[in-house]
């Protein structure tokens, strides 16, 4: 055991007879322990022989409680533990702080843009945009060779106000525009039904006030 201490202290630096390191602390428990803060001026690898980064890790970090956080340049980037098995980025809004711009919750479920709790899989608060020369969004079906989908928009109460529906109602090969739960046009087989889900002409008017067909032509 070997002991160098300053001004009285007597837990400056400390070699215990097991060959472990201990700075602050009488009874180090690793090979190094120190017991504050720490600070590199250079390198630092742990079970490696490469210097590849500031820090490099061969293996596993731990970082103790269930929330804490890793922080980049003065807080402007930052990754996030948070009570409950969820993780988020952070990042500096150009203004005054860091906020949360992807959150990636127990469950697998991703939000982006300030979206804290992701209902679905991939919940954005903005805008998508695909940028390509020949940009596409393409829906796919599993376990079925004849594909189908559901296009929606809801109102802030989560309530559906209109949807495109591709093969999605029974009988299939039909496309369907609804407002609500109406259907305000049907296409099947190719005949198209306005306020009629079951066509059998090329074009199929349905409904109560119904006086006709009206085409107007402006100068």
């Amino acid at each position: 055991l070997i002991t160098l201490f300053t001004n009285g202290n007597s837990n400056q630096l400390r070699l215990s007879s097991d060959g472990k390191v201990g700075i602050l602390t009488a009874s180090p428990s690793e090979a190094l322990h120190v017991s504050g803060n720490g600070r590199f001026g250079s390198y630092l690898s742990v079970n490696t022989s490469g210097k590849y980064q500031t820090l490099t890790v061969n293996g596993n970090i731990w970082l103790p409680g269930g929330t804490g956080q890793i922080t980049w340049s003065n807080g402007d980037v930052r990754i996030k533990s948070h009570s409950g098995y969820h993780m988020s980025l952070d990042t500096y809004d150009g203004s005054s702080a860091a906020v949360e711009n992807l959150r990636l919750k127990s469950g697998g479920f991703v939000g982006v843009n300030a979206i804290s709790d992701p209902a679905t899989p991939l919940e954005v608060g903005g805008t998508i945009r695909s940028t390509a020369f020949l940009p596409k969004i393409q829906l796919k079906r599993t376990g079925n060779a004849v594909a189908n989908g559901d296009i929606e928009w809801l109102g802030n109460d989560d309530s559906v106000d209109w949807s495109i529906r591709a093969n999605y109602d029974s009988g299939g090969d039909n496309f369907n525009i609804r407002e609500g739960t109406t259907s305000r046009l049907y296409i099947k087989s190719g005949f198209v039904g306005i306020g009629e889900t079951d066509p059998d002409k090329p074009l199929h008017i349905k409904g109560t006030n119904t006086a006709g067909i009206v085409i107007e032509i402006g100068e």
